[in-house]
């Protein structure tokens, strides 16, 4: 006898870590991704959600387009976390290159956002 099968539409309940960091399990990274691009919607860019997770996972570094004020500014960053704020916001703590110390970066600042990466990183794809 086979078994049949049918989908079944219910509510699901997700709870996920309001902070991910270097001691986050690596089996929550995709999950918290989903939740969090879910929680910016179209305020940040997906990509940059999941770049920003990969390099804190990772303890890599990002090269984003930090806009604050008025003023637009390139900065290298070492993310140490990312979180929701009281405001529902997402944040990056991250040493800052440029500020020479350890801030705060909300995603929907950031206009570009990639993985800093060295001559090294390309001959290690190529081996």
């Amino acid at each position: 006898m086979q078994a049949e099968y049918r989908t079944v539409s219910a509510p699901v309940t997700l709870i996920v870590p309001a902070q991910v960091d270097t001691t986050t399990p690596l089996t929550l990274f995709a999950t918290v991704e989903e939740v969090y691009a879910s929680i910016a919607g179209s305020a940040v860019s997906r990509e940059i959600v999941h770049l920003l997770l990969e390099a804190t996972r990772d303890s890599g570094a990002v090269v984003v387009l930090y806009r604050h004020d008025s003023e637009t500014t390139a900065r290298v960053l070492w993310p140490v976390a990312v979180f929701i704020s009281q405001e529902n916001a997402l944040v990056c703590r991250a040493y800052c290159t440029y500020r020479k110390q350890y801030r705060n970066f909300r995603l929907d600042r950031m206009a570009a956002c990639h993985a800093l990466t060295t001559p090294d990183d390309y001959e290690m794809a190529r081996a």
